[in-house]
């Protein structure tokens, strides 16, 4: 992880925050960047998907550079998320009481409503001295107020009031310290706190290309990939590029991988 310090930047609107750092990149700006909009109109979701901005939201995307192939960086988005959660904790009063959860592998929960979600892409990587280097940007939707829908809350509604700014600023130092963490020992030294935080551990799920079958969740294994077993006692580990879960706790795009996949 390159540990310069990102400096954090408001913009009153842009379409994307992680399009707009992705943009910034590809111009040739060097060194970490951290941004986050008042205003977001065409946010992006993992898989293509839209994120669909409420009256009022963080929109923040960070970039973030490490010294290895992207494949190393499996379990990162759930190490940011703990981080997310990290930073939510810090920002609202002890009072408020509020239990916020983690979804694998990038939403955040409050009481099986989504909070908010990760979306990592990679921007550009190269060869130095036999030691890749990633550049990476890191983007996450809060809600705030506003959010609409049965599968959707904010803090508003769990009685907490938070400006962008606030947030943003507290983010931007739990990010760095995340990544800087995984550098040194990947996502296994993040187990134990994701498993604190774990929405689906416990639960019986049903994947959306054999919906009859139901899982049951056991959490997640030290490279983040989510581990599954079935009523035969099977095991099965699912990586987490490749599924999307919905909030009806079945997921769909899912593809079995080694148990002993390192």
């Amino acid at each position: 992880m390159i540990e310069d310090t990102a400096i954090l930047e408001q913009l009153a609107q842009v379409d994307s925050t992680n399009a707009e750092l992705l943009r910034r990149l590809r111009a040739g700006m060097g060194g970490p960047m951290a941004i986050y909009a008042l205003a977001q109109t065409a946010g992006r979701g993992r898989n293509g998907k839209s994120w669909d901005a409420p009256v009022r939201g963080l929109y923040y995307s960070q970039t973030l550079q490490f010294r290895c192939a992207p494949k190393e960086l499996a379990g990162l988005s759930l190490a940011l998320g703990i981080a997310a959660v990290d930073a939510i904790q810090e920002a609202i009063s002890p009072a408020a009481n509020l239990k916020v959860m983690l979804k694998w592998p990038n939403d955040i929960w409050i009481s099986q409503q989504k909070l908010g979600g990760i979306l990592i892409e990679l921007a550009a990587n190269s060869a130095s001295q036999n030691t890749a280097l990633t550049t990476l940007v890191a983007g996450i939707g809060i809600n705030l107020a506003g959010a609409d829908g049965d599968d959707r809350t904010d803090l508003a509604k769990h009685g907490v009031a938070l400006e962008p700014p606030t947030l943003a600023a507290i983010l931007v130092k739990h990010w760095q310290q995340a990544a800087l963490r995984f550098s040194s020992a990947g996502f296994a030294d993040f187990q134990a706190d994701w498993a604190a935080l774990d929405a689906l551990a416990g639960h019986d799920i049903a994947l959306s290309d054999s919906p009859s079958v139901i899982w049951h969740a056991l959490g997640v294994g030290p490279d983040g990939a989510l581990l599954l077993r079935g009523a035969d006692g099977h095991e099965r580990l699912i990586a987490s590029g490749e599924v999307s879960l919905s909030t009806r706790l079945s997921f769909s795009g899912a593809r079995e991988i080694s148990r002993g996949m390192p």
